[in-house]
């Protein structure tokens, strides 16, 4: 159970500087340690606060849940997830969701899911649509070590299968985040239900729409002549996609 008093605060609405900070040292960084697959808080601080936010950039939110958010000599910080939504391609991206160790298997997971949800739904509103889809990365157990995460890619893979999630059965690979450090060849993309129906299919138009602005969002000048934005729709040149369950035996 998520006990009482908890506080959830979206970076996107409420500038605090220090508490993202925290939580990029405190839950991102112990979190996610494999260099490829992250972020440097200065595009987050732009994309969340920044003077260049327009609709052409994605809506990024930071829940961050805990207590005493603000307070930095009482605080105690439990989980966050990062959701972003593309306008163009109306789709929605879950990037990182972390549930601090001493707060886990109390639900905290799935209620920031759900708030994130929440969250996406409103973004695709507010810009004049609907949600098409909500993607998601998880690290694929076949292509990465115990010894390189900080938990079981397997229970990785398990946790978010019981938010939902079905794979894309692409080969998937995530454009650079950072200069310098590479794309990432280790991950799988899935995608999660969005109203709480399990979600069997989805259609080739929203998986090429969505990774050409993900990829062009991510500095790639010409994503549709990507290379691997080909193979990966090569992969599925179908109108209708079926999805692979996620289940590990």
């Amino acid at each position: 159970m998520i006990t009482s008093g908890l506080e959830l605060i979206d970076l996107c609405e409420v500038h605090e500087e220090e508490l993202l900070n925290v939580v990029y040292s405190d839950l991102y960084l112990a979190g996610f340690p494999i260099r490829e697959e992250q972020e440097d808080p200065s595009i987050w601080r732009a994309l969340l606060w920044g003077p260049a936010r327009n609709e052409t950039t994605p809506i990024l939110h930071i829940l961050v849940a805990g207590k005493n958010l603000c307070k930095r000599e009482s605080r105690t910080l439990m989980g966050c997830i990062y959701a972003e939504f593309y306008g163009e391609s109306k789709c929605g991206l879950l990037t990182y969701l972390v549930v601090h160790p001493s707060h886990r298997n109390r639900g905290l997971g799935r209620y920031l899911f759900n708030e994130a949800m929440q969250k996406l739904k409103k973004d695709a509103i507010n810009t004049g649509g609907k949600l098409k889809a909500v993607f998601g990365e998880v690290n694929n157990p076949s292509k990465v070590k115990v010894s390189q995460d900080s938990m079981n890619p397997r229970e990785r893979v398990r946790i978010i299968s019981r938010l939902g999630a079905q794979r894309v059965p692409i080969c998937y690979v995530q454009p650079e985040l950072k200069p310098g450090q590479g794309r990432s060849r280790c991950l799988s993309l899935v995608v999660f239900p969005i109203d709480d129906k399990p979600i069997k299919s989805i259609s080739f138009d929203t998986i090429r729409s969505f990774l050409t602005e993900f990829y062009k969002v991510q500095g790639v000048e010409n994503p549709e002549t990507d290379s691997d934005i080909q193979n990966m729709l090569s992969d599925s040149r179908r109108d209708l996609i079926q999805l692979e369950s996620l289940d590990l035996k």
